[in-house]
């Protein structure tokens, strides 16, 4: 198990939870702070991340029943996870 602090001119924004394996990256969970959303440090992050040579990438992610947890998921598709 990885983690990863995201952090930017000394400030934590965010961090990444993430196993490896040799083909398969499973990012466990994935938060950016709220007050920083929106300044692509969450898009930035996942592009260095996925950026690597995996046959597989998983992440996982709350059912879509609500409105926050479908802006999510179209981030993530944004992102071009599927």
């Amino acid at each position: 198990m990885h983690l990863c602090a995201l952090v930017t001119a000394n400030q934590l924004v965010g961090f990444i939870i993430y196993w490896q394996w040799p083909d398969v990256l499973f990012i466990e969970h994935f938060a950016i702070d709220p007050a920083l959303r929106g300044q692509q440090f969450g898009q930035q992050a996942l592009a260095q991340l996925v950026r690597t040579d995996y046959t597989h990438v998983i992440l996982e992610v709350e059912r879509p029943e609500d409105e926050t947890s479908q802006r999510r998921v179209r981030f993530y598709e944004r992102q071009g996870l599927p």
